[in-house]
């Protein structure tokens, strides 16, 4: 007891001390004669050096001084300086509305603001669009439901939370298209790290490029890249958030970050994300399990499609330094379990058992340096991923939830005619050194390097016949590239040319026949970005690359259970051609951003999967396809309260195949099926009571589409993706200055019966709420 007295005393002692020194909100907001609120003006308090803040995008501030009194002066260009005097005690908490008065002789004089780090890559000749998620960040979803509303994007998924999905720019699909996390290649990182587990308050913003990418990247992309900017390093912060909705969904994220005075940083972001996915099949066959008969159409829940994800990732760093401008160490752990329902192509296999598990670990350090005019930027990962596919279920089942045992003697899966538990485990390393040299204001040079390297062993624990990758396989990509810019002192034009060259290598052993394989190939890919800028307001861009897309480890080596090894594949090889241009305009009260983009794709070699001869399948180079179409997107903002957004796309995606697979292509110079051609977006909403509440209608059309291609048989008579409609509610409260904020969203308002990939349903109406705590 005298012991625990004394820790009492102590714990007192230090409170006591604590709220001597107490720190002391000061929060409000400054707005202009209008009353609306400016971005960007500084409030100093004066008389204490260096205490000074910024205004958010809501014109709103906050300062924490001790008790005292302290004058505040506010200032923005064009506008008179506003002085007050204030007190802050304990007692009395401080919020102030402060107007600034127009500086008539400031504002006939010629100001010239610099274009923010977003605008200038908009203003380039790349067709890039650059989500920012500040307004993003409360709302309950993920990074792939925000990419997916931008002109070009069609985003395919199989199901719900945690489902497989196919991301499509501009008519290319899948690994057509890069991914990056602030630059890092997300390539081989396994089931666990993808977009649709990362809730959107862990990020920045997300830079989205169409077609051409930049040799700054190091990618071999055939259709685009999506590169994901976390927070800045400089600094505090702690965003957490907890989301629960229908379907007994659950989701939390944590995103805090610690700097000190000596330039030292530590951050911290985490997720789990867990659903039942049990919503609603509408009209689904039923089967009967002995005999096969078919007993009718039944509508039913989902009863086995649980998903768990998992991620927690620290950094430690510093920045500022004389030796580095930025470096910092970054250990990464993931986790998943994904049970299936079904197969991702139809409804039919109906499973209860078949599940998958993902585990991936990741080490990787980041350094930057700009030593006079030349700007350095190495990274290095070393990573080991291991997936596991369990078939070993001697069950049977159907929509009913109902099962029968089969005889264990036959040996077969759910899935596979043999049951199994098979492991993969992949050891990865990635290396990138990026140098970029400014030769005058108008000249720059560019160079790029990037390594990757995969190991892959294999064992399954319960089939004695699974040889697959008990010798381990190699791959080894390297990826080499130069630029040169040119750009205009008046910022009138800006000009880029680019090569990149390709280097692959791989290697696979047969366990049972001991026989070696081996494959090497090389190829150049180039191309050039054009911005011209006749009016201060208006950017009109071309760009093209002939670029290549290598295959990717289970293309070329097979999954080890399904997908059978084709060291015959080639890389992918596609000409991609942008034309569009870019408004960003405002005037007193109305802003508009308004952008356009014609695109052109003629790709070869394209790789797919064959089709099956049993339950095997393998990869090859057969189709050749030709993408074009069009893309336009308009955001406007009346008085910083009433938005409006429409994105819009239409594209034609031919098969150009005379024969498949030797035979003559019933589907040649027709558009490619389960793809859709038209398809729109919007989002309009309005803030109120000082943008404390928002509210916000979206929309989304997806005309149909057949299923299978369009030239066999009569039109009339085959399967499509019928019309879809799909409208959602977001509604945010904040208070305390964006410090506590909730929100609750519907989709699938009108519960629509929406289709995804192969005509699979996608969930019904539902209702999702969030609470997020954000202290800067």
């Amino acid at each position: 007891m005298i012991i625990l007295r004394k820790e009492w005393n102590a714990c007192m002692l230090f409170f006591a001390v604590l709220s001597c020194s107490a720190q002391h909100n000061i929060q409000g907001i400054v707005l202009d004669q209008k009353s609306t609120p400016i971005v960007g003006a500084t409030i100093v308090v004066k008389g204490l050096k260096k205490l000074g803040v910024t205004t958010d995008f809501e014109g709103q501030f906050v300062i924490s001084v001790p008790e005292g009194s302290y004058t505040l002066e506010t200032s923005y260009i064009g506008f008179k300086k506003s002085t007050k005097t204030i007190t802050v005690s304990t007692a009395d908490p401080v919020f102030l509305t402060i107007v600034l008065q127009e500086d008539i002789e400031e504002l006939n004089s010629v100001t010239v603001r610099g274009k923010t780090e977003n605008e200038k890559k908009r203003s380039t000749g790349y067709a890039i669009n650059v989500i920012e998620a500040k307004e993003l960040k409360n709302i309950p979803t993920d990074i792939n439901q925000v990419i997916k509303s931008i002109p070009g994007i069609n985003l395919r998924e199989a199901g719900g939370l945690g489902s497989n999905f196919k991301l499509a720019l501009n008519g290319l699909a899948g690994n057509q298209v890069r991914y990056f996390i602030d630059g890092i290649p997300m390539e081989n990182f396994g089931s666990s790290l993808t977009l649709n587990n990362f809730p959107v308050n862990l990020i920045k913003s997300v830079e989205v490029y169409k077609g051409v990418v930049p040799v700054s990247l190091g990618s071999d992309a055939l259709g685009g890249a999506i590169n994901i900017i976390t927070e800045g390093k400089k600094e505090n912060y702690v965003d957490a958030s907890y989301s629960i909705g229908s379907f007994n969904t659950h989701r939390t994220a944590l995103n805090a970050q610690y700097s000190n005075a000596h330039k030292n940083y530590v951050k911290l972001i985490s997720f789990f994300n867990y659903s039942d996915n049990d919503y609603l099949m509408r009209d689904v066959p039923l089967f009967d399990l002995e005999l096969g008969n078919f007993l009718g159409n039944i509508d039913v829940n989902r009863f086995y499609d649980q998903y768990t994800s998992t991620m927690l990732s620290a950094e430690f760093g510093v920045f500022d330094k004389k030796y580095a401008d930025q470096w910092y160490v970054r250990l990464t752990s993931a986790y998943n379990k994904n049970e299936y329902q079904h197969p991702d192509n139809n409804i039919l296999r109906v499973l209860g058992e078949f599940n998958t598990e993902g585990n991936t670990i990741l080490l990787s350090t980041v350094y930057e340096k700009e030593i006079d005019k030349l700007g350095i930027k190495l990274s290095g990962l070393v990573g080991n991923v291991k997936e596991i596919n369990d078939d070993t279920s001697t069950r049977k089942y159907n929509w009913a939830g109902d099962f029968i045992e089969r005889d264990p003697s036959d040996g077969l899966g759910e899935l596979g005619v043999a049951r199994s538990l098979f492991r993969l485990t992949d050891q990865l390393i990635n290396s990138q050194a990026n140098a970029k040299y400014t030769i005058t204001d108008a000249h720059s040079l560019e160079g790029n390097y990037t390594f990757n390297y995969l190991r892959r062993k294999g064992k399954d624990d319960i089939n004695p016949v699974n040889f697959s990758f008990r010798e381990p396989s190699t791959l080894s990509k390297n990826i080499f590239g130069v630029s040169y810019t040119l750009k205009s002192i008046r910022y009138k034009y800006d000009i880029s040319f680019f090569a990149k060259q390709y280097l692959f290598s791989g290697k696979q052993k047969n366990a049972n026949t001991e026989e070696v394989t081996t494959v090497d190939f090389s190829d150049t890919g180039y191309g050039g970005v054009l911005a011209l800028n006749p009016l201060s307001y208006l950017t009109i861009k071309a760009s093209y690359e002939k670029s290549y897309r290598i295959p990717e480890s289970y293309e070329l080596l097979g999954d080890g259970l399904f997908i059978l090894p084709n060291f015959e594949l080639t890389p992918e090889e596609s000409d991609n051609i942008n034309i569009g241009g870019r408004l960003n305009t405002s005037f007193s009260f109305f802003s508009l951003v308004y952008s356009a983009n014609v695109f052109y794709r003629k790709s070869i070699d394209f790789i797919r999967l064959k089709r099956p001869e049993g339950v095997f399948s393998e990869y090859d180079n057969i189709t050749n396809v030709t993408s074009k179409g069009i893309e336009s997107g308009v955001k406007a903002s009346f008085n910083n309260k009433i938005e409006a957004q429409f994105n819009i796309t239409y594209q034609d995606i031919i098969d150009k195949d005379r024969l498949d697979e030797g035979v003559e292509n019933a589907a040649f110079d027709s558009r490619v099926p389960n793809i859709p051609y038209f398809f729109w977006n919007t989002r309009m909403g309005s803030k109120f009571f000082k943008n404390r509440l928002s509210i916000y209608w979206n929309y989304s059309f997806t005309e149909s589409f057949f299923l299978k291609t369009e030239n066999n048989g009569n039109p009339l008579d085959k399967n499509d993706i019928p019309v879809q409609h799909v409208h959602g509610i977001d509604i945010d409260y904040n208070w305390k200055q964006g410090r506590y904020n909730l929100s609750a969203s519907v989709t699938n308002l009108t519960d629509a019966l929406v289709f995804d990939n192969f005509r699979i349903q996608k969930p019904g109406r539902a209702l999702y709420l969030k609470f997020r705590y954000f202290l800067q």
